[in-house]
């Protein structure tokens, strides 16, 4: 499958990416019959300057419908391929992940070959191929204690830790080192797999404090 860029047409667009506050979904408008890519890249990225670097992991990943696909972990590249059919039961996609940025593309697929051509994105006024979807969550940190003894002697006693306890609804397409704590004059990046176990325990006399490095992930 080869895939490539071509200049835009007006005849031929996808555009008003857009999300609504609460929703798990994206909509946008398009011209009848045109197919789409969803992209997905980390919050707030120059993501009309970066579609060039996608055609050749699309080419080497190819393309998936019906759900995202993971074209680079480290980058936070995600895509997903829209027929245009599937376009018109919904008129849209749900997210696959928040704090981050999408752009949909317009594109074509010739049957026979599979190569796919992508329409350079274009601005029109008030609307945007891409949106920026931003995440607030809360994470719980409290002094972990254990129950000891045995009958009337029962106590609960200090464990030497601290209980983090992370949403049960981890972000999907979460980027490891997004969210990290600093304790001690260092700093201890979260993985996805942390996120997703949604308790971790954490040895210190000191609580530890959480930072977010993704400026679309908001912690409260």
């Amino acid at each position: 499958m080869k895939v490539e860029m071509i200049p835009s047409d007006p005849k031929q667009i996808v555009i008003n990416l857009t999300h609504k506050a609460g929703s798990r979904f994206l909509t946008w408008d398009s011209t009848q019959g045109l197919n789409a890519i969803l992209l997905q890249f980390p919050y707030g990225e120059d993501v009309i300057a970066r579609v060039e670097e996608v055609c050749p992991l699309l080419e080497e990943y190819g393309l998936s419908e019906g759900e995202f696909r993971c074209l680079n972990e480290n980058k936070g590249i995600w895509a997903r391929y829209i027929p245009y059919e599937e376009y018109q039961k919904g008129k849209g996609c749900e997210l696959n992940g928040e704090a981050c940025t999408y752009l949909i593309l317009g594109c074509t697929m010739e049957k026979s070959s599979g190569d796919v051509k992508i329409f350079t994105p274009t601005e029109q006024a008030m609307m945007k191929p891409y949106c920026n979807i931003s995440y607030e969550m809360s994470i719980q940190v409290e002094r972990h204690k254990v129950r000891t003894g045995f009958g009337p002697f029962k106590k609960m006693v200090d464990s030497g830790f601290y209980e983090v306890i992370f949403p049960s609804q981890a972000l999907d397409g979460y980027m490891d080192g997004s969210i990290a704590y600093q304790l001690g004059g260092i700093e201890v990046p979260i993985t996805r797999e942390m996120l997703k176990q949604e308790t971790i325990y954490i040895e210190s006399e000191e609580a530890p404090l959480f930072v977010s490095n993704n400026k679309g992930l908001i912690l409260r």
